[in-house]
């Protein structure tokens, strides 16, 4: 079966790039605590990858906190995932946003309140954060990115409550839906 490049695979791939788990070959996982999150993955896998019901497995994963991990094994969609990943500067307008909601999903954080929408990414991911930074700005939005501490980078957005309101259609994630709700509903500031 060829798979086809659409907003669901491409979310699938954000996401995965995010929060990926086991790096076993063939093995497509993803680690997150919501389990709305989850199912979303699961959903959106049955539908675009020749899998069934039977081939998902979940399991608690114990670390810094409490996370679980829920993954199938299927090595030609794993690779056209890999794939998806590596061209995704290449991809079209609907579908960077939905790669960058699947992203903001899995590493993202917003508070409205302080109008910041960032996606985090661990040290060691540079070229990650660059191309995304370059897929953000490709969309029309403005962006800054730095160290955060020592062990994170973090990729902000300028004049978040745009950007929220085109990557929301596409979020997943129960609380961060919520908090993007709230900052596109936010007053604008009038000086």
């Amino acid at each position: 079966m060829e798979y086809q490049v659409n907003f669901e695979t491409s979310w699938i791939s954000g996401l995965w790039s995010a929060d990926r788990g086991s790096t076993a070959k063939g093995v497509v996982a993803v680690n997150n605590k919501d389990s709305n999150l989850r199912e979303a993955f699961k959903r959106l896998s049955l539908k675009n990858f020749d899998i069934d019901l039977s081939k998902f497995r979940e399991r608690k994963i114990s670390g810094y906190g409490e996370t679980y991990e829920v993954y199938f094994t299927r090595l030609p969609a794993r690779r056209f995932i890999e794939e998806l990943v590596k061209k995704r500067s290449d991809l079209s307008s609907e579908n960077k946003l939905a790669f960058l909601a699947g992203r903001f999903d899995g590493d993202g954080t917003v508070d409205f309140k302080r109008s910041l929408l960032c996606i985090y990414y661990g040290v060691s991911e540079v070229e990650e954060m660059k191309t995304d930074r370059f897929m953000i700005e490709s969309l029309g939005f403005k962006t800054s990115c730095g160290p955060c501490g020592k062990k994170a980078l973090r990729l902000r957005v300028l004049k978040p409550r745009f950007f929220a309101k085109e990557i929301m259609i596409h979020a997943k994630h129960t609380e961060k839906i919520k908090g993007l709700k709230k900052l596109v509903n936010k007053r604008a500031y009038r000086a």
